[in-house]
Formats: C-alpha cells, sequence, structure tokens
C-alpha cells in the first residue's frame, strides 16, 4: 500500500515537471519567436527609414533637375543613342522632349520613365511616334508609292531634314500613317537616311519594290541608289540595281552607287561594257579605269595619250603581278617604239 502511494506521489511530481519543463520550452519558443519578429520588424524599419532618406534625397535632386539641364543627366544612365544628328532649317523649332526621343528611340520607354519622373512635358501622342526605320512592310509599301512625292525642300534629301519632318510629325501627332499619306504642304517629308536605315528592305519582297522603282523610272526612286549608306545588301541585289543605271547622264546618286560597290564593273563585263566609254586615270572617279575589268584596263593603257612615263604610272597600280606588270610593261614599249 505505501508503495503504490509512493509511485502515485512520483508519478505527480515527474507530471508536474514535464508539464513545467513543457510550459518553459513553449514559452523559450515563444520568445525566440518574438524576438525574431523583433529583429524582422527593427530591419524593416530600417529598410523603410533609408527608403524615406532615399526619397528626401532625391526630393532635393529633382528641385535642381529642369527642363534646361535634363538632358545632361541622361549621359548617367547609358541610353542607347541611334547616332543620327537634328540639324537644318527650323530645327530650332523642335521641342526639347522630341530631340531627346529622337536621339534615344531604341530606349524610348526608358526615356518617357526618366521624363515622368522629373516631370518633363511631353503630349501623349508622342508615345504613338515611329522611326522611319522601324516602319512595317505595309508602311514602306506607302512610302514607296509613286503617288506621293518623296523630295524634300532644298534637296535635304539625306540631311538637314528633321525640322521639316517635325513639321510633318506635329501636325498630324505621330500617326504613321497620316504622316506617310497626307498631302498638305510639307506633309509628307520624311528623312531618305532614316527611311533607307529600315532593314526590312533587303527582304525580297521589298527588294523588289526598289528595283520595279529603279526599273520604271518612278519619282524619286534614284534616292534608293543611297541605299549602302546605311544598311547592307547583298552583291546580288547590287547587281540588280546597277541594271536600271542610266546609260546616259548619271547623276551623283548613280555615281555614289557606282562607288559604294567599288568591284562592280570589274566583276560584271555587261556593266563594264556598258560605261566602257567613261573610263578615265582620275582616281577620284566613280569610273577609274582600275575599276574595270583587267583586259579593259590594259586596253585603256595601250589607247592613252599621254607619256610613256604616265602609262608606266598607270601599270604600277594594276592589280598584276611583277611579272605580269613587266610583260605588259614591255608590250608597251614595243607600241612606243614603233
Amino acid at each position: 500500500m505505501l508503495d503504490n502511494i509512493n509511485q502515485i506521489i512520483e508519478d505527480e511530481i515527474n507530471n508536474r515537471v514535464w508539464n513545467t519543463l513543457e510550459s518553459l520550452n513553449a514559452t523559450e519558443e515563444k520568445l525566440k519567436e518574438t524576438s525574431n519578429k523583433l529583429y524582422e520588424i527593427k530591419e524593416e524599419n530600417k529598410r523603410l527609414q533609408k527608403i524615406i532618406d532615399q526619397h528626401t534625397a532625391f526630393i532635393t535632386f529633382k528641385d535642381l533637375i529642369n527642363t534646361t539641364n535634363f538632358e545632361s543627366i541622361l549621359t548617367y544612365f547609358n541610353l542607347k543613342s541611334n547616332g543620327f544628328s537634328i540639324n537644318g532649317m527650323d530645327s530650332e523649332d523642335i521641342p526639347m522632349w522630341f530631340k531627346l526621343l529622337f536621339r534615344y528611340y531604341e530606349d524610348k520607354e526608358k526615356l518617357f520613365s526618366l521624363m515622368d519622373l522629373f516631370d518633363v512635358e511631353y503630349p501623349e501622342w508622342a508615345k504613338n511616334y515611329k522611326m522611319p526605320y522601324d516602319y512595317n512592310e505595309e508602311e514602306l509599301l506607302i512610302f514607296i508609292n509613286p503617288k506621293y512625292d518623296r523630295y524634300i525642300t532644298n534637296g535635304c534629301i539625306f540631311d538637314g531634314n528633321i525640322g521639316f519632318f517635325w513639321r510633318n510629325i506635329k501636325n498630324n501627332k505621330a500617326d504613321t500613317y497620316r504622316i506617310l499619306t497626307n498631302k498638305s504642304s510639307f506633309s509628307t517629308y520624311i528623312p531618305w537616311q532614316l527611311i533607307l536605315s529600315n532593314k526590312l528592305w533587303t527582304n525580297g519582297k521589298m527588294f523588289n519594290q526598289i528595283t520595279n522603282a529603279l526599273k520604271n523610272k518612278q519619282r524619286d526612286s534614284y534616292y534608293y541608289y543611297h541605299i549602302q549608306d546605311y544598311i547592307d545588301i547583298s552583291p546580288t541585289q547590287a547587281n540588280e540595281m546597277a541594271k536600271y543605271l542610266p546609260k546616259e547622264k548619271l547623276s551623283d546618286h548613280h555615281k555614289k552607287f557606282i562607288t559604294n560597290n567599288n568591284n562592280i564593273i570589274k566583276n560584271n563585263l555587261w556593266l563594264a561594257e556598258e560605261f566602257k566609254d567613261k573610263m578615265e586615270d582620275n582616281q577620284f572617279s566613280s569610273f577609274n579605269y582600275l575599276k574595270y575589268p583587267i583586259d579593259m584596263q590594259k586596253e585603256f593603257i595601250r589607247n592613252y595619250k599621254r607619256t610613256f612615263y604616265t602609262k608606266l604610272e598607270l601599270i604600277k597600280k594594276m592589280d598584276l603581278t611583277k611579272e605580269e606588270k613587266v610583260k605588259f610593261l614591255i608590250e608597251i614599249v614595243e607600241q612606243e617604239m614603233d
């Protein structure tokens, strides 16, 4: 009987000790949890305080930024620039926001965010603006349509024309279709340096539009001969354009194309024959004798009406081995001796 009582007492003591230990462990866990939460709250408070401090500092900094110096701070954001310049008549009328949009078009979303951040005003339609080198096929087809006159006042075809373009953009609130089609005064001015930078011209469908325009002597079509100033086309495409070079009255546009394709005459006998009578020794000419096939170069030198020593200088510039030059030179010497 006594043993039973002792056992009951011991069990009760053990239960109470166990319950006390459990209560203590629970209290410790709760204390630990509370301590962790307190730490997190303190850290969050530090983070929020840092944001408040940054916001206060930004407000101070923001007050220093205005439309006069906003452009200068953009250098710190490393926005992508397309490299096209703004100059020429009426360019002084272009607002600052458009000059920035024109320059940083590739990063326009970031630019708009920064302008919003610093309260730089711009019209809502500004976000509709599309660079001509970003036009889609449908828009390029409108551009090349012969019913529209794409000449630009004062012959500012490839430069000094952004002021004129701005009028078009402003009058049509950056609506691309209206920019391309509205025939009112100045409205269809679109810079050729921008339109020819559109890489869609190089695909088969669109390139055929260019060659068709050249073939049909479409108004303003000779400006397409400058395409390689802005984008690359294949040798095959260059040869296709060469088919429509006029035999007489070549303009500077045509000559520029020949210069941009330095070996096109040399590599195409049919083209060399077509322009054979234009061969000359002027090193700056699009029809310099060195641009022709070797046999035609030799024939040019044989018929050259100047001194033997001048002929010697022409031979020295030919793309021949030393032995081939000596052999040809001997021929010229014998010709001079007759």
